[in-house]
């Protein structure tokens, strides 16, 4: 075949086409982000000598370099959210030598080995971690000793994620364990927060916030401030504060709340709040701009230690929800409100709640506006009627009755669930039940059980599940007897590290959870059969 002057050979064409292909393809390859990298710290040490051992200060330098600044110590950096894990012999502890804190501003996932066994010190000279951008996750650490005007464990000015670490003893003029800056948002899960101090400012001795806080399933416990010695979320901040044990910590001047302060948005659930004090508000304090809801939570034996207003469980200056919460023993002095004062700028909403001292003085006091119902007030301070006035709550003392947090049962019968019940509460079914509807939408209790159990809710933190009688206590998956593994579940219930929901026919008095007499009565279960 003869072609014309301009025909192409279909060579030529296969020819042509298969370059380009190949130029794609080198140029894809080429505009690829790399891969990110995991980076291991062998080494305790603070230092960067390029010494063929790679150091977690020299670890974080290639992630925020995104390349090798280590002289060939540690993988290079990619900038595409790399890993740091560790390779060392543990217990280990990685003391901040140089004097100068971990500045993190590139996206990384640092993660320890297991909580409790590898302990980053700050030598109580400097912030641990310094975040000033980026997206960081940190899990299964130990911060100790780190000492900065802000954030002595953790500086964030980033997104950051922290899950299964300690805090203990840092040292802040804010934010002793973290400082969450006005553009930072911090996500706390499962961390212990003790003995932690901020000083000279505002205050937070275990988190400061003025950002976007979620803290959740976490232990607050010893730390001291001068205003928010376990949490303070300033003007600016919103928080986001649940399931958590807030106890023995302390405000010791200016303004007060023991356990937390608010100035800003705070949203608390599913908490106990116990053995705080403070000049006002030992548990709680709502300042004037503060904008707060508690729900679902406990409040028991917080004291206000000044001599101004009071407030021993919660000062209001604001504006104030309580749904569903129990307060009880709480202090001020001269009787200025054990349980709640409310000051004359203050608004508080009280929906289902309990107040109740077992000694002298007011429950309630201050001139602020109180609205609500269906309340429950072991004197007449607080509400007025129809709310049950002068009426003993019957609540056993607090303990773990299922769930994360403690909680004070209600009393179902005489002796049930504690020695200190006389009968049945008076708060079971007493409760409004739009409760679980919007905008509060409360369908558990404080330890995640349903609410409503019975005819109505219960008013209170704690609601009383409703039962029937089981064919046989222990009988788990109902065949008729009582097997080895079932009483074991039963036990595993009792300590915590099971759900009530793996055998709800070992909680034969419907408590919430299950306990020596049922594990003893399901035992003879096993021994002699089930009752026919």
């Amino acid at each position: 075949m003869i072609l014309g002057s301009g025909a192409i050979s279909g060579r030529r064409i296969h020819r042509g086409v298969a370059l380009a292909a190949l130029s794609l393809a080198a140029l894809t390859v080429g505009i690829q982000p790399a891969r990110a990298a995991t980076i291991t710290v062998n080494s305790a040490d603070d230092t960067t000598d390029q010494d063929a051992k790679c150091t977690l200060r020299e670890a974080i330098a290639n992630v925020n370099a995104a390349s090798d600044s280590s002289g060939g110590d540690c993988t290079a950096g990619t900038g595409s959210g790399d890993t740091i894990v560790f390779n060392l012999t543990l217990p280990a502890t990685i003391t901040l030598t140089t004097n100068t804190e971990l500045e993190i501003d590139s996206d990384v996932t640092i993660t320890g080995p297991a909580a409790g066994v590898l302990t980053i010190d700050g030598n109580g000279q400097v912030s641990v971690f310094d975040i000033t951008t980026g997206t960081v996750s940190i899990a299964n650490l130990t911060i100790l000793h780190g000492n900065s005007s802000g954030g002595g464990g953790i500086y964030n000015d980033g997104t950051l994620t922290l899950t299964n670490c300690i805090l203990n003893n840092n040292v802040g003029d804010d934010g002793g364990g973290v400082y969450n800056d006005v553009d930072g948002v911090a996500t706390l899960t499962g961390c212990t927060f003790r003995s932690n101090a901020a000083g000279n400012d505002f205050g937070g001795g275990a988190v400061y916030n003025d950002g976007v806080l979620t803290l959740s399933n976490s232990t607050i416990s010893s730390n001291s401030a001068v205003d928010g010695g376990g949490v303070y979320n300033d003007a600016d901040g919103m928080a986001t504060v649940s399931n958590c044990t807030l106890n023995g910590n302390s405000a010791s001047t200016d303004v007060g709340g023991g356990g937390i302060y608010n100035d800003g948005i705070m949203t608390v659930s599913g908490c106990t709040l116990s053995g705080n004090f403070g000049e006002d508000g030992g548990g709680f304090y709502n300042d004037v701009d503060g904008t707060a809801t508690l729900a679902n939570s406990t409040l028991s034996t917080n004291s206000a230690t000044g001599n101004d207003f009071g407030g021993g469980g919660i000062y209001n200056g604001g504006s104030l929800t309580l749904a569903n919460c129990t307060l009880s023993d709480n202090s001020a002095p001269v009787a200025s409100g054990n349980n709640m004062y409310n000051d004359a700028e203050g608004t508080a909403t009280v929906l289902n709640t309990i107040m109740a001292t077992s000694f002298g003085g007011q429950n309630c006091d201050g001139t602020g506006v109180e609205q609500g119902s269906h309340n429950l007030s072991s004197d007449a301070t607080c509400f007025s009627s129809p709310d049950l006035l002068n009426t003993n709550p019957l609540l056993a003392p607090l303990a773990n009755n299922g769930g994360p947090t403690q909680t004070l049962a209600l009393c179902t019968a005489a002796g049930v669930p504690g020695a200190a019940c006389s009968g049945p509460s008076p708060a079971i079914d007493a409760g409004d039940d739009s409760i679980t509807g919007p905008p509060l939408n409360l369908t558990t209790d404080q330890r995640g059980l349903a609410r409503q159990s019975g005819q109505h809710v219960d008013i209170g933190a704690y609601e009383v599940q409703a039962t029937t009688a089981a064919a046989c206590v222990g009988d788990c998956d109902g065949s008729g007897d009582v097997t080895i593994d079932e009483l074991i579940t039963m036990v595993n219930i009792a300590l915590g590290s099971a759900p009530l929901s793996a055998c709800t026919a070992g909680d034969a008095d419907g408590s919430g959870t299950v306990e020596i007499t049922e594990i003893i009565t399901a035992v003879n279960n096993t021994l002699n059969a089930c009752p026919a």
